[in-house]
């Protein structure tokens, strides 16, 4: 059985639309709907970003050499793309070169700058490289960075624009939402206006970094973005994935079936799939031979090969992706991993240490408890991986519960995606010390609801009411989850579809509930079930033009 707790009042026939709303804490819904202009804070609120915009100036007009790092994620992509293009923009002959990591490394960590470089810009990282920025500072090497990641303090030999080190009133934009911040003031000192055309890489960056969308500033930027695809990149990718998305540009699409292209080629993409992807986010016109199967060679726009090129890597990333779990399953099942308060594992051999993230999120959704994988160990005896939270569960902030362990070398990134660093001898602790630490939290799901509702007085309208809000829904602006109670079991109302059997169908009062990824076993229990109670979530199934109101399942109990 699953916890639930009742946010509001439960409004769902009255006005259901408020009661989302208000249990959110958002009290003017328009505005949050269709946020103007005026949500966004000027840019002079975010500290040395004047200092910035005269450092890059000045290289410009001197005809510096400037060298921009391109961190290794999607808002990384972003965020270098866009400052890249606006600099091209200001000054076609400025002399702005980028560099592609090959590796999951941040910042400049690693990569060894030229000579002949004047200024280096690290958008979506560096805040923190405070040794980095002395020794370049030491070479005479100027350093801007436009960071949104948590900061131990501000940097001595770097100017660093980044809100989390001053009072800035919105700490929710990411590397492209504060690269854009510095395009809007260049814009002003300039006397132009070519930030705004910027917006849908801004949109992309900050959706795909899973930022928090509730700030009104955020969500000004990401809505005025979706409104208008500029990136012919972007408008290829939504092109191939025009089935699943059904040709809407939202939030969620967005989300599930762009990003994770994108995604794909950094971690499993050669160098020059990745070179060839920047590329193709600034706008790079070039045409290369490609042959179709079944077809003759033809010339293609690289944009659109990489679009391509993406579709295959998801699917090559996938099928590493689920070996790897596979894997991890019978290493948890085996060594009966499940008995802990999290989920750790190390001593697996994964080939594609840059996946690790991507399975970590797995095991923490089908275990239901937050994961920590480690892939690789040093000379040292460190060993690396990345850790994730479980956002269904009591525990919170759990980059703060690792660094509070006091066993780990680094935790580093977003409070629930992060990478760590532990050496081998502090390994053996780990779950005796988790367990210890986390012993008061309850690990089972446990579920924030909005409505409670018997199923003989659920009406398919609060479905269609809520619908309405599809292109909305976001990290801080989550979909609503229903509790409907008491759903009658009889053999006439119950179906296990789709060829590998793992679908069910439960259909009564003019809803169908429907569950993914299940088994026969599964249906077989519910189906010799009186009722079944479920939480889940409303969507509106459109085929052949004709709506379909459906709860899809996440969780249930039976009686």
């Amino acid at each position: 059985m699953f916890k639930y707790n009742l946010i509001g009042d439960n409004d769902y026939i009255f006005d259901p639309i408020g009661t989302i709303f208000a249990n959110r804490g958002i009290d003017d819904y328009k505005m949050f709907l269709n946020p103007k202009e005026s949500v966004v804070n000027h840019f002079s609120l975010l500290k040395n970003i004047n200092k910035a915009v005269q450092c890059l100036l000045k290289h410009i007009n001197l005809n510096s050499d400037i060298l921009i790092i391109t961190d290794p994620d999607v808002d990384g992509y972003c965020s270098a793309s866009i400052i890249y293009q606006y600099i091209q923009l200001i000054n076609t002959k400025a002399s702005v070169k980028w560099i592609i990591r090959n590796d999951k490394k941040h910042g400049a960590e690693g990569i060894d700058i030229p000579e002949s470089v004047n200024l280096l810009i690290l958008p979506d990282s560096g805040s923190n490289d405070f040794e980095i920025h002395k020794r370049l500072f030491d070479r005479g090497i100027d350093v801007i960075v436009l960071d949104h990641h948590e900061a131990e303090m501000e940097s001595e030999h770097a100017i660093v624009v980044n809100p989390q080190i001053d009072n800035y009133p919105n700490k929710t934009l990411s590397g492209a939402g504060i690269v854009i911040k510095f395009c809007e003031a260049l814009d002003e000192h300039l006397g132009v206006e070519y930030s705004t055309y910027f917006h849908d890489l801004v949109a992309l960056g900050i959706i795909a970094d899973s930022m928090v969308l509730s700030d009104l500033e955020t969500r000004y930027y990401v809505k005025n973005g979706l409104s208008e695809i500029n990136n012919d990149f972007l408008n290829a990718l939504l092109e191939k994935q025009k089935f699943s998305t059904k040709g809407i540009v939202n939030i969620k699409n967005i989300s599930y079936y762009i990003a994770p292209l994108i995604n794909s080629v950094i971690r499993i993409g050669d160098l020059q799939e990745k070179k060839d992807m920047f590329k193709s986010f600034i706008g790079t016109k070039e045409l290369i031979r490609y042959k179709p199967r079944g077809s003759s060679e033809i010339s293609v726009l690289l944009f659109d090969d990489m679009a391509r090129r993406c579709v295959n890597a998801r699917g090559k990333q996938n099928r590493i992706r689920d070996k790897i779990v596979q894997c991890i399953d019978d290493h948890i099942n085996k060594n009966n991993l499940i008995k802990n308060k999290i989920i750790f594992v190390y001593n697996i051999e994964i080939e594609e240490e840059n996946v690790t993230g991507l399975v970590a999120n797995i095991i923490a959704d089908k275990y239901k408890r937050p994961t920590i994988i480690l892939n690789k160990i040093d000379k040292d005896g460190v060993w690396k991986g990345s850790a994730r939270g479980y956002d269904k569960g009591e525990i919170v902030n759990f980059k703060d519960i690792v660094i509070k362990s006091n066993l780990f070398e680094m935790a580093a990134g977003h409070q629930e995606a992060f990478g760590v660093k532990i050496h081998k001898d502090n390994v053996s602790k780990v779950n005796k010390v988790f367990n210890k630490l986390l012993v008061d939290y309850d690990i089972s799901n446990s579920y924030n609801v909005d409505f409670e509702i018997k199923a003989n007085a659920f009406k398919d309208d609060l479905i269609y009411i809520i619908s309405e809000l599809n292109d909305e829904w976001g990290k801080g602006f989550e979909e609503p989850y229903i509790l409907v109670k008491d759903i009658p079991i009889k053999l006439s109302n119950i179906e296990l579809k789709g060829q590998k059997e793992n679908v069910i169908l439960i259909k009564y009062n003019n809803i169908t509930y429907i569950m993914f990824k299940t088994d026969r076993d599964t249906f077989d229990k519910i189906n010799n079930s009186n009722t079944i109670s479920i939480v889940g979530r409303a969507n509106l199934n459109i085929y052949n033009e004709v709506k379909n109101p459906q709860i899809i399942i996440d969780s249930f109990y039976l009686k």
